[in-house]
């Protein structure tokens, strides 16, 4: 049986979101490594615009890719099955709801999550972690540092400590870019309210302090599972932040390798649940 091929459905492509950053990334590397994969355009406005990383190898799904019955992967953020697909991969980049979704899945449907950090609790899961590190980008300038900086990004603007930084020194853009370097090497302290955000991994490539501020709904030993090196889990973790600094990038690049090893076990899995369903289909 011929292989089946993929279709990744994501919002209009921007630096602004890691979420969209890594769906388009899943659909790179599947193509890289010889399996056949597209895009297709999940509308979050009205706007008619559909932009795709130009260094990305991302093919638009057309009408007869889509009439060849291939694999769909929907974010959580999709309620559904909008494309009426017979092969469904729900992709768990975040915890269902807080983004969009309602964690509402067909009995069928394969979901793999980007972290243990949105899986259940002592469950036995599917890991698929696509990592975009920027590591050409992000690096310490050794420059001299003062003060402080803080990103809300996707945390609750009602947890900001006023007397922890000046409001002046909030990130509102948290996109890669060289004006986010130049930040980060010259600030001592970066705080973040979104104890998810990859931009507090980002802070520490570039030699500066890095806390999470967390609120009551984030579990810590499990939080640490998924940031284990260079970040304060609440300012009374921050000597331990700053002792293994030096680790994360190593880490990262572990994620990195660790990476093709999920995809490879995410192909293996899906295609071998397709062919046992069409298999089974035949029989009947």
């Amino acid at each position: 049986m011929k292989k089946k091929k993929y279709v990744i459905v994501t919002p209009s492509f921007t630096l602004h979101s890691g979420g969209i950053i890594v769906l388009n990334k899943l659909c790179h590397i599947l193509n890289e490594i010889g399996e056949e994969a597209y895009i297709a355009h999940l509308k979050t406005d009205n706007s008619e615009i559909f932009n795709t990383n130009p260094n990305y190898n991302t093919p638009i799904a057309s009408n007869e890719i889509m009439e060849e019955d291939p694999i769909v992967v929907y974010p959580e953020i999709v309620c559904g099955n909008p494309l009426n697909a017979k092969h469904v991969v729900r992709w768990i980049l975040n915890k269902p709801g807080v983004m969009g979704g309602d964690g509402i899945f067909g009995d069928d449907d394969m979901i793999f999550y980007f972290s243990e950090y949105f899986a259940p609790i002592n469950e036995s899961i599917n890991i698929l972690r696509i990592v975009e590190m920027h590591d050409d980008l992000f690096e310490d300038y050794g420059y001299k540092r003062e003060g402080s900086c803080f990103a809300v990004h996707k945390g609750n603007r009602n947890n900001i400590i006023n007397d922890l930084h000046d409001p002046r020194d909030e990130i509102t853009d948290i996109s890669p870019r060289q004006e986010l370097v130049e930040i980060f090497n010259r600030k001592e302290i970066f705080y973040c309210y979104d104890s998810i955000s990859f931009v507090s991994v980002v802070a520490v490539l570039c030699g500066c302090t890095s806390v999470v501020i967390p609120d009551d709904k984030v579990n810590k030993e499990k939080w640490l599972k998924t940031r284990p090196y260079g970040i304060a889990f609440g300012l009374d973790d921050i000597d331990r932040a700053k002792q293994t600094m030096h680790k994360i990038r190593p880490w990262l690049e572990q994620i990195n390798n660790n990476s093709i090893i999920h995809l490879k076990k995410f192909i293996n899995i899906t295609q071998s649940k397709v062919m046992k369903a069409t298999n089974n289909k035949s029989l009947n």
